[in-house]
């Protein structure tokens, strides 16, 4: 079992997830607005998931 220290988290998580292999390959800002995206389309509310409009 591997612990992390909640000062070397980043608020949002998205460090987390993010392939060590593209951290240098792309821009967090955008890792984070996909990260986003994909937290809305998995509301349980349909109503509240983005429109296939904004997700493309």
């Amino acid at each position: 079992m591997v612990f992390l220290s909640k000062t070397a988290m980043s608020p949002d998580g998205v460090d987390e997830i993010l392939a060590k292999q593209l951290v240098s390959k792309c821009k967090i800002e955008d890792v984070r607005d996909l990260a986003k995206i994909a937290h809305r389309c998995l509301h349980k509310s349909p109503k509240k998931r983005p429109s296939i409009d904004e997700v493309t």
